[in-house]
């Protein structure tokens, strides 16, 4: 139940339970000094084990460097050297003018066959035709397609590794199939400034990567792999692997020339690999050759167990030896304590507490002083709490008894539950009396009175709000002591500080019978109102139906204008009383918050234009001058509630004509900029030259049923309801109405409005009229009283239609079903089977006669009633009395529609 007053627990609170604690102190320090010394020791032995990785990785590290540095030197050394011989027995060949003598040509080349590292050796002329050779090998071919023999033309040249087929082909093949492959050197030859030929030899590789071995053999990186990079970063030599397999050298050629680092190498294995690039021997550049030393990381990690487990060891001796320590420590230190306590137990138990001992430490003794003091002051506040509550209860039962409802207090300890409080007026609201609710233990003996059905809702509500320490509002019905129901509004709230084990909510009952009675008088006065209101609109529409279509057949038939300036007359008297039925409807939506406003695509200048000329008429036989000032550039296409907007604009606008007697009426329309939510803001203002108004009148102008003065509405007619509906559909549009008067000299109105502008695509594509002239419809009439049907027809046939005439729902059913109807007007208030429900009818027809438009002709005309038309299948809804230029509208949609289905129709078989 509602409320929440803070009101105390008068039940004594229950002993405690002597078994429910935590652990131990010491338990707690001992596993606080074993977690952290784990910690700690966890954390310095994983440090120096890092420690430990990097310097073996950084010693693996710099011997793969010293080893690559070394390999790649001595490479470079021998590539020079080779250089330097080429060169020198170039000049000797020069010199000697050799390539005059092959004897001795072929002499200097034979003196090679006592090098290993020569695979081949020769001398070619200026042409490429090889004059003398190692074993004279090659001897007469043509070798100026070879790559050396061409860069050799200019300058001494060193190829990188590759094979030679034809070559290999004269030469001893290898162990195991292996190909033999090559480094070239060679020099050009000239007679004085003319090159005469070249000198090359073919180095051995296999001769070359077995004295790298050697050079890696002697060096100090135990372990190690060596391997060579070409400047493509694929492999020339290495102890696994082909020739041309990819080797991970872009990574480290970022870094620089030379160093080492970890890395993954193609085979998903880590290494602490080195690398020295190639720096050439005079007159060796280099051929961009990387040497690669590589160590297995697992290999380099391998050697520091023994140091990890000693590490590892030492780290768990060190945590055994503080865990025991802080045992020891903590028990020492925790047994005075335990003693102090105990003796604490026994003073609240009752007994008197005994002074310290003298060994008691003085910190705990200073404890001791302390408790005593706090128990005493204790004891002090509880007489004097005991006293504040029977003070707060004797106040809550006077509230209580003073209050149109109850006060309670409902207790949750250990999964009990039960109310510790409760005001005297109980017997009388819930029908049970305040001790049996008191003593009742599950709390659930004031739910007896109350009615089944709100029992049998609030019981799940309660229990998971109680459960999970939630406010509640809830409203039931109850049968009092004195036998009456009642209506109760209940609000529980938890106090704060509450837990899962224990919760304590307050509440209050608000006995609001009378407010309920009352709402649900307002909503049958309410629900009364709109009926009358609408029996209203249909008892006053249907009749003025008859009256304002007679009225515009006799003014367009009748040939005298005396004649047709009565029928004016009559047909003007009409539309005020309409006008008036339709302010009072609309004043009727505004005051029930049920105006609802579109947001259609619409022109603001056609919509001017449509407010000037509908009141063009009545201007020019008042000989007023009646104008409409528009923008100079066209306004943008804007999204509005179109007929709100004229509603407005033509309520301005017969106020200025009525209170004009001669001069003009001005309806401007000026743009104002867009404002910051991107909306078009526009300025229209209607200004006469009419009678004007004081300060006064302007200050009663805007409420409803009020005029300027007392004579104007027998002056010039109306309710004074037009204004005042006007400013609150401005105000609905989130706009501003002003005006400005001056008394003789006229008057100014001025709109300010936002529109959102509406997107291109919106803009409505006016359908063509049908090229031939359209065939005249048959349309059924269907009403139950013979004026309405009769003004209808006159109206139709006066436009070349055929009428046919039933008087209720059955009959029009039976009528369409039988064919040849285009359209159906159809009243909705009939005897027998309504309007509705004779639409729903038709729609059920099969082919096309389920399908005839039909429109609503009805005097109810509330948007529930257009809606509920809707609902039933009905194409559109015309209110009466019937608009002619809207029933134009309606008969000029439906010759469209139906000269489209025809054209399609004659179309088909020519198709096919």
């Amino acid at each position: 139940m509602p409320g929440t007053l803070p009101l105390p627990d008068p039940t004594p609170a229950p002993p405690p339970l002597p078994s429910r604690h935590g652990p131990s102190l010491r338990n707690v320090v001992t596993l606080l000094v074993l977690l952290l010394s784990a910690l700690l020791a966890g954390v310095l032995v994983t440090l120096r084990s890092t420690q430990l990785g990097t310097q073996a990785q950084a010693a693996a590290g710099a011997l793969n460097l010293q080893q690559a540095r070394g390999v790649a030197a001595a490479v470079d050394a021998d590539l020079g050297r080779f250089g330097r011989e080429l060169q020198s027995q170039a000049r000797l060949i020069e010199r000697t003018d050799a390539l005059r003598q092959p004897a001795l040509l072929q002499a200097l080349m034979d003196r090679a066959q006592d090098q290993p590292s020569h695979a081949w050796m020769g001398v070619t002329d200026e042409h490429g035709r090889v004059l003398a050779a190692l074993n004279r090998l090659l001897v007469d071919m043509d070798v100026s397609r070879r790559d050396w023999w061409s860069a050799a033309q200019a300058q001494l040249h060193y190829g990188d590794v590759h094979e030679a087929k034809l070559l290999a082909t004269l030469l001893p093949a290898l162990s195991e199939g292996e190909p033999w492959r090559f480094v070239d050197v060679a020099v050009p030859l000239r007679q004085g400034e003319r090159p005469a030929g070249v000198l090359a030899m073919h180095l051995s590789w296999p001769w070359l990567r077995e004295r790298i071995g050697l050079f890696a053999g002697a060096a100090p990186a135990q372990g190690a792999q060596l391997f060579i990079s070409g400047s493509d970063g694929r492999q020339r030599l290495g102890p696994s692997g082909k020739v041309g397999d990819e080797l991970p050298l872009a990574p480290l050629s970022a870094q620089g020339p030379e160093g080492w680092g970890v890395l993954t190498w193609p085979d998903g294995r880590r290494y602490v690999t080195a690398w020295a690039t190639s720096r050439g021997s005079e007159p060796f550049r280099g051929l961009g050759w990387v040497t690669l030393v590589r160590t297995p990381l697992q290999t380099v990690e391998a050697g520091q167990a023994s140091a990890l487990r000693w590490w590892w060891g030492s780290a768990a001796l060190a945590v055994a030896v503080a865990t025991a320590l802080a045992w020891l420590l903590s028990s020492a230190f925790l047994r005075p304590l335990a003693q102090f306590a105990a003796r604490v137990r026994g003073f609240a138990d009752g007994t008197a507490m005994a002074p310290p001992p003298s060994t008691l430490p003085a910190e705990l003794a200073h404890m001791h002083a302390v408790v005593l003091e706090l128990v005493h002051k204790l004891r002090e506040k509880e007489a004097a709490l005991r006293q504040a509550l029977e003070h707060v209860r004797g106040g809550f039962d006077n509230v209580g008894r003073a209050l149109p409802g109850l006060l309670f207090t409902r207790v949750h300890r250990g999964g009990q539950f039960h109310y510790s409080h409760f005001s005297e007026s109980a017997q009388h609201y819930l029908g049970v009396s305040r001790q049996a609710l008191l003593r009742d233990p599950g709390g659930r003996l004031w739910l007896t009175h109350v009615d089944e059905a709100d029992a049998q809702r609030l019981v799940p509500l309660l229990a998971h709000a109680y459960a999970e320490g939630l406010p509640l509002t809830y409203t039931y019905r109850a049968r009092g002591g004195d036998g009456c129901w009642r209506t109760l509004q209940t609000t529980v709230v938890p106090r704060e500080g509450g837990s899962a084990g224990e919760r304590i909510f307050d509440g209050i009952a608000l006995d609001i019978t009378a407010l309920v009675e009352a709402r649900t008088q307002a909503v049958q006065a309410s629900e009364a109102k709109d009926r009358f209101l609408a029996t209203m609109s249909h008892e006053l529409r249907t009749p003025l139906n008859g009256i304002l279509g007679f009225a515009q057949l006799l003014e367009s038939r009748l040939e005298r204008d005396e004649d047709r300036h009565c029928a004016a007359h009559v047909r003007q008297a009409g539309q005020n009383l309409l006008r008036i039925l339709n302010d009072v409807l609309d004043l009727s939506k505004i005051e029930a918050g049920a105006l609802e406003l579109e947001r259609l695509p619409l022109r603001l200048e056609e919509v001017a234009q449509a407010c000037r000329d509908l009141f063009a008429a009545d201007a020019a036989a008042k000989g007023v001058q009646l104008e409409l000032q528009l923008p100079a550039s066209p306004l943008p296409l804007l999204r509005g509630d179109t007929l709100r907007l004229q509603q407005v604009l033509a309520n301005l606008l017969s106020n200025a004509l009525k209170f004009t007697a001669q001069g003009r009426v001005v309806l401007a329309v000026a743009p104002e900029g867009v404002d910051a939510r991107g909306r078009v803001r526009l300025r229209l203002e209607v200004s006469d030259t009419g009678i004007g108004l004081t300060a006064e009148q302007r200050a009663r102008l805007f409420e409803p049923f009020r005029q300027a003065d007392s004579s104007t509405a027998r002056r010039y007619g109306g309710t004074g309801l037009g204004l005042w509906i006007s400013r609150r559909l401005v105000q609905a549009m989130d706009g501003e109405l002003a005006l400005e008067s001056t008394p003789g000299r006229g008057t100014l109105v001025r709109l300010r409005l936002p529109f959102e502008p509406a997107e291109a695509a919106a803009r409505a594509v006016p359908v063509p009229a049908p090229a031939a002239g359209p065939r005249p419809l048959r349309v059924l009439v269907v009403d139950d009283i013979a004026l309405n049907r009769e003004v209808l027809r006159a109206l139709l046939q006066l436009r070349g239609h055929v009428v046919e005439e039933v008087d209720n729902g059955e009959a029009a059913v039976r009528r369409v079903a039988a064919g040849d109807i285009d359209l159906v007007l159809m009243d909705v208030e009939m005897p027998g089977c309504d309007g509705l429900e004779a639409t729903r009818a038709l729609r059920a027809l099969p082919g096309a006669a389920g399908r005839t438009p039909v429109w609503a002709v009805t005097g109810r005309a509330f948007d529930h009633d257009v809606a509920q038309a809707r609902a039933a299948g009905m194409d559109g809804h015309l209110s009466k009395p019937v608009d002619v230029p809207t029933l134009d509208a309606v008969l000029q949609q439906v010759v469209q529609a139906s000269a489209a289905r025809r054209d399609a129709a004659q179309a088909s078989p020519a198709d096919a």
